[in-house]
C-alpha cells in the first residue's frame, strides 16, 4: 500500500525471498543447504480494501503460486518478456528478535536497508 500511494500506482511489483524446499522432494526437510529463491510478487491495489483484506489476499494468491517457486529470477523474467521485474526487494525473517527490537503489542518489527544488485539479469 505504500509503495504504491508513493509512486502513484495501483500496481506494484517487488521482489521477495521464498524457501524454494518443494514439499513434493522426498526428504527435502533434512536435506543441508539454503534452497532460497527471488521471485517477483505483484500486488494490484483496490479502492477499499482495508489492510486485513489486502493481506489476507496476498497470501491466498502467493500460496496459489507455492509450486513455481522453485523458478529461477531469470526464467520468470524470460517467461514475462520485460526488462526490469522490480526495484525493491521485501525478505522475511523467520527467527525470534531480541526483545528491544520487537513491537510490545504484536512481537513484529521492521527494518528498512539499502542494497544494490552486483547486476541485472537479462533475457536472451
Amino acid at each position: 500500500m505504500l509503495a504504491g500511494r508513493l509512486l502513484g500506482r495501483d500496481d506494484v511489483v517487488f521482489g521477495t525471498t521464498v524457501s524454494g524446499r518443494p514439499p513434493q522432494i522426498p526428504g527435502i526437510e533434512s536435506m543441508l543447504g539454503l534452497f532460497i529463491n527471488t521471485i517477483p510478487v505483484r500486488v494490484r491495489l483496490r479502492l477499499g480494501e482495508t489492510w486485513q483484506e489486502l493481506t489476507a489476499r496476498i497470501q491466498h494468491e502467493q500460496t496459489a503460486l507455492g509450486d513455481h517457486h522453485q523458478l529461477g529470477l531469470a526464467r520468470i523474467q524470460q517467461l514475462a518478456g520485460v526488462g526490469e521485474l522490480f526495484d525493491a526487494l521485501v525478505v522475511y525473517e523467520n527467527f525470534p528478535a531480541p526483545a528491544s527490537r520487537e513491537s510490545k503489542e504484536t512481537g513484529l518489527s521492521a527494518k528498512a536497508r539499502e542494497g544494490r544488485a552486483a547486476r541485472t539479469i537479462r533475457s536472451p
